[in-house]
């Protein structure tokens, strides 16, 4: 394995899709809103990534892809995508979860700041997806998860009792729950995941050999029930 290795990295776990490419220590990327067609969007931006950066497909080392938690048809388009191009070049695939995605771009945009960080997508249904992940002050990763990621209802939400910054859109649904972050960042509270902020992480986790075969490449729902049955039954 390569101490720098090529890494592509997809996510579509939220109403925006986004692609990166890390080589030699530079990172390029893509990110865009839409509601439909995020599958030919990731294919097409990884070829665009690999262009900007003059690089063949056989100069990937590794996939990366947010598993979720998320939107249960995004999850699944990020995994069949990266297990589709995994398979065509042989390649392994890293999983990172789209919370820590979000955790790590909190970490980046407030390197002065100290306390845990919380990040919290709004899952629908009157439930959000949370996580709870703490500063590492080492290295190009910048976070590492605390505790088992959640789907609870904003009230049923244990938020920390030490000081924390919440980060996700999750916030943006339910502002009551804005109220005890460390710092009050509108940026933070409206973002969404974005694959640049699993590149170092995917990085990080091929060099210490944490890798899988492309068929593994699986979503993570946290939630079963992924439509409310009619009437409420």
């Amino acid at each position: 394995m390569t101490a720098e290795p090529v890494i592509i990295a997809l996510d579509a776990s939220a109403k925006q899709c986004s692609a990166a490419l890390l080589c030699k220590g530079h990172v390029l990327g893509y990110k865009q809103s839409q509601a439909r067609g995020h599958a030919g969007l990731l294919i097409d931006w990884v070829e665009a990534l690999l262009a900007e950066a003059g690089l063949s497909r056989s100069a990937i080392d590794a996939f990366a892809f947010a598993q979720g938690p998320g939107s249960f048809t995004g999850v699944r388009i990020a995994s069949g995508v990266t297990q589709g191009l995994a398979f065509g070049l042989d390649r392994p695939v890293i999983g990172v979860s789209s919370l820590q995605l979000l955790a790590e771009q909190a970490a980046s945009l407030t390197t002065d700041a100290e306390g845990l960080i919380v990040s919290l997508l709004d899952a629908r249904m009157g439930e959000v997806y949370g996580g709870v992940f703490s500063r590492t002050g080492e290295g190009a990763v910048q976070t590492q998860p605390v505790s088992e990621e959640w789907l609870r209802t904003p009230q049923a939400s244990d938020l920390p009792a030490s000081p924390w910054l919440g980060v996700g859109e999750g916030f943006s649904a339910y502002p009551a729950l804005q109220a005890d972050s460390q710092h009050s960042r509108p940026e933070l509270f409206d973002a969404l995941p974005d694959a640049r902020f699993g590149l170092q992480l995917a990085a990080k986790r091929y060099n210490a050999g944490q890798i899988e075969r492309a068929h593994h490449a699986q979503p993570i729902y946290l939630r079963n029930q992924v439509a409310k049955k009619a009437g409420g039954l």
